[in-house]
């Protein structure tokens, strides 16, 4: 997925054209995988999540859809 297809699909699902986390739920939209796979995902380690204090809540940092299209933390493909 290209750099400008991937910033379009995540402003289309969140409303927001770079936010630092995503919910479980977009996460998965992003990826088309059900947010179950997410959370098991995250309890093996393969993708990095933040607990958000005073919650149960959990997100998972944009970094880490860049991380897992090949592409900087920018969104700007690697080399």
């Amino acid at each position: 997925m290209t750099t400008d297809m991937l910033n379009k699909t995540i402003t289309e699902i969140t409303g927001l054209s770079h936010p630092a986390l995503l919910t479980v739920a977009q996460f998965a939209q992003i990826l088309g995988i059900s947010g179950i796979t997410v959370r098991r995902m995250i309890e093996r380690g393969d993708v990095a999540d933040v607990k958000i204090p005073g919650t149960i809540a959990k997100r998972i940092p944009i970094t880490e859809i860049y991380r897992i299209f090949g592409h900087g933390e920018t969104g700007e493909p690697l080399a």
